[in-house]
């Protein structure tokens, strides 16, 4: 918990090997890696309303001794839709994944605001002629307004973006305080878009996610309501209420060995556009050292080294000379 009422907090799973030792002349040390697979931060600043940031797999916490105050690599981003558009174009909406890049240690951490478009090439392709602080003031200027404010994008502003933009922060914060007592955890997006004949379509895009059984059970739910004119496209061929189900089940206690199941209705394909996947499937994380360890299947445990007493015994003899 990041604040005394518990909206700003940073929830985290995931695996590792720590090593913990304690005594009198160097306290407690905690030493080793812990891999984050999942988890979710809730973070909010003065000019940023409070916004849901999903951490990417391979993100890490590492422990060189002091435990209060590790190194980060922790990469956590949202999915924000904003309209991007040129000169006199109508505009197109486009998939962001913004968000924040936590380095150095906990205690003086570095922040970098994060930008990028994986599925829109020409709009990634921009991103990529800018530079890091260039894209980090787009980042910062998408997560406070909801809208990508580039150089030659300010004729796609209108009022109708505005109003979406306040729209999503305002459904996300009531259905955030709805929904907190019941443990779950729900998102709302609206998308406004214009058809060929000038007719506004409407998406209401939600999704909740809520866990059971110490954690141990992740139910994600997602799906859209549509109003309005029809859009032309394979999308809107389908118009399924949930088009996003996944469930999640751990295994063991060290978080490496999981089943999943999912349904998922708004892939996208290079080749093929959106498309729709579903299935089940067993994830094994392991941690090799060489090549063929992946033939190995037993778990050697590591023998406990010894116990040093040569210091303890000096300090209980150094002890009762001063008592005499």
């Amino acid at each position: 918990m990041l604040n005394a009422d518990h909206t700003n907090y940073i929830d985290l799973q995931g695996g590792g090997e720590l090593r913990m030792s304690y005594n009198n002349v160097d306290d407690l040390q905690l030493n080793g890696r812990y891999t984050l697979n999942s988890g979710e931060m809730k973070y909010s600043l003065d000019i940023i309303p409070l916004r849901t940031f999903t951490i990417q797999d391979g993100s890490y916490i590492e422990f060189r001794g002091n435990p209060y105050n590790p190194r980060l690599k922790i990469t956590a981003t949202e999915t924000i839709k904003a309209t991007v558009g040129s000169g006199t174009s109508v505009g197109r909406v486009v998939d962001f994944n913004c968000g924040v890049k936590l380095t150095q240690t906990l205690e003086k951490p570095g922040i970098e605001f994060i930008i990028s478009a994986p599925n829109d090439v020409s709009q990634q392709d921009e991103l990529n002629t800018m530079s890091k602080e260039e894209r980090s003031k787009i980042a910062i200027a998408m997560l406070a307004s909801g809208m990508y404010l580039a150089d030659g994008n300010t004729s796609s502003f209108s009022m109708n973006s505005a109003l979406t933009s306040f729209l999503n922060s305002q459904i996300n914060n009531i259905a955030g305080s709805a929904m907190r007592s019941m443990g779950l955890d729900l998102g709302m997006t609206v998308d406004n878009s214009t058809n060929a004949s000038g007719a506004i379509h409407t998406d209401y895009n939600f999704k909740f996610s809520k866990r059971l059984w110490n954690n141990r059970l992740s139910v994600i739910v997602g799906g859209r309501v549509s109003t309005g004119a029809q859009i032309e496209g394979v999308q809107n061929n389908n118009n399924s209420f949930f088009d996003n189900v996944e469930l999640q089940y751990r295994l063991n206690k060290n978080s490496s060995q999981y089943l999943r199941g999912f349904y998922d209705n708004s892939t996208y394909d290079w080749l093929e556009g959106r498309i729709g996947e579903y299935g089940v499937g067993f994830l094994w994380r392991r941690k090799l050292q060489h090549f063929s360890d992946i033939l190995r299947f037993k778990s050697e445990k590591a023998d406990l080294p010894p116990v040093d007493t040569t210091y303890r015994k000096r300090n209980i003899e150094e002890k009762k000379n001063e008592k005499n």
